[in-house]
């Protein structure tokens, strides 16, 4: 088996992965929106939506779960991994079938049909990814990681970059994604099989119970409501609305929210594994976390808060006229970055110290709260009820989430962060309103920037020590 590297190496190799190829992502992702159109990107997410659903629901909550047992009890790894593998193929087979299904008994148009199944198709295969990921994060080797995200996007940017410079449409480029999935997949697979050993293929039906399906149970219910309240947006504007185009500018501001969570995998995925094995340290915990915390509210807010300013020229820079309407969408999305950011922190250390029972009671709440929302909000708003659904959804997640960990939360200090994390933002839309705001746009978001960046290093939110460790990363 291999041998763990430490928080900062994994984070190091996660960084240089997403470096490597995310800057290319983020331009193919803006060209995909731009090449398709509002319409037919529209019911591309349409399609992704409706087929994550299905996936989720069947996925039972089995890759945290394999994180957190992996990491503790490595030598698990034969027999826990040959069930759990199966059992990611056959609900995901599962899954793409109930999903196909469902798009026949509620009549969808023959284009969205063939859509729901390619997507169907994608999403065997992401959820086989994924899960193989899984076992990386457990053994603390993140390089394996990394080397399987550059491969996806590589293979993404290739397949489907190429069919959107032939303007061959919306199915070709769902083949694509298909495609370029179903080889990492494959090749993810024999990366785990080469580096980390061969898994016994022999399922018992009572160890899947007793030792996977059991214990992921409350992980399970906790991804349905998450995909729920994640897709119910995509869903329910297309449902409400009845136009494609509304779903593609509500898509094109969480196409910017997707790549945002570039950021907190990288700084959290390698803290899971580490806090689930030394939970019973509170001190340290609580060290780390808050570390966690304030590097990823710099960074949060220092986005959010620019695209939420300058939504209008950023809008139209970023996806062209064809979406100038979806300026409102991008801003108020762009501000749950925040929110996000701080779930993933307060959600990762509920899932280590496993009280994902009692968290997944909050989550119901929010779930429901969050469908009624929408369909009062879009019903009023149109499509930018779904935006702010999405927002106020975050934010009681974070509160919801760091009161069920409230024992293990650095208060103060973390108070101390977050005031020192907005105060420079506030600052800088402040400047906004002065005579910088006549100027022209890059000289407005060059002055909100050094402004906010400013803020940070007098009140210490960022030090020239952080900057140290972090040039210091191996």
């Amino acid at each position: 088996m291999p041998e763990r590297q430490n928080i900062t190496k994994n984070i190091g190799w996660l960084a240089l992965g997403n470096i490597l190829v995310k800057p290319i992502w983020f331009l193919f992702l803006l060209l995909t929106v731009r090449v398709l159109g509002a319409d037919d990107f529209g019911k591309y997410m349409l399609a992704i939506s409706f087929a994550s659903v299905a996936s989720v629901i069947f996925e039972g909550g089995v890759d945290i779960l394999t994180i957190r047992e992996l990491s503790s009890e490595p030598e698990k790894y034969e027999t826990f991994f040959g069930h759990t593998a199966v059992l990611k193929l056959a609900a995901g087979v599962l899954a793409g079938s109930a999903a196909i299904v469902v798009s026949f008994i509620l009549r969808m148009q023959w284009e969205m049909i063939v859509l729901v199944i390619l997507a169907s198709a994608y999403s065997v295969f992401n959820t086989l990814l994924l899960h193989f990921r899984s076992v990386f994060r457990a053994f603390e080797v993140m390089k394996y990681e990394a080397i399987s995200i550059v491969m996806e996007k590589l293979s993404v940017i290739v397949l489907c970059g190429a069919v959107l410079l032939a303007h061959m449409g919306v199915r070709a480029f769902m083949a694509g994604y298909l495609l370029a999935y179903c080889l990492t997949g494959l090749i993810t697979f024999m990366l785990v099989l080469s580096k980390v050993g061969i898994p016994s293929l022999r399922p018992s039906v009572s160890y899947m119970w007793s030792r996977v399906l059991k214990p992921a149970l409350p992980f399970a219910v906790l991804n349905i409501f998450t995909i729920i309240y994640f897709r119910s947006g995509t869903l329910m504007i297309g449902a409400l609305t009845g136009r494609e185009e509304i779903v593609g500018y509500y898509n094109a501001g969480y196409r910017l929210v997707e790549s945002f969570m570039l950021f907190p995998t990288i700084i959290i995925a390698p803290l899971y594994p580490v806090i689930s094995r030394n939970r019973e340290d509170v001190d340290a915990v609580r060290s780390v976390l808050l570390d966690a915390a304030r590097a990823l509210l710099v960074i949060s807010v220092s986005i959010s808060f620019p695209i939420y300013l300058f939504r209008d020229q950023l809008t139209l820079l970023l996806f062209g006229t064809g979406y100038k309407l979806a300026t409102t969408f991008v801003g108020v999305l762009a501000l749950t970055m925040i929110p996000i950011s701080l779930n993933f922190v307060a959600g990762t250390l509920v899932a280590a110290l496993g009280r994902q029972a009692k968290s997944n009671i909050f989550v119901l709440v929010v779930t429901l709260m969050n469908l009624l929302l929408n369909y009062v909000l879009i019903k009023a708003w149109g499509g930018e009820g779904a935006a702010v659904t999405t927002l106020l959804t975050e934010a009681l997640l974070v509160i919801f989430n760091l009161g069920i960990v409230r024992d293990y939360i650095p208060w103060r200090s973390l108070i101390r962060v977050l005031y020192r994390a907005f105060v420079p933002a506030l600052l800088g839309w402040a400047l906004l309103l002065t005579s910088v705001g006549k100027l022209s746009f890059t000289v407005q978001i060059v002055a909100v920037l050094v402004m906010m960046l400013t803020g940070y290093f007098l009140l210490r939110l960022v030090t020239f020590d952080d900057l140290k460790r972090l040039a210091h990363t191996r």
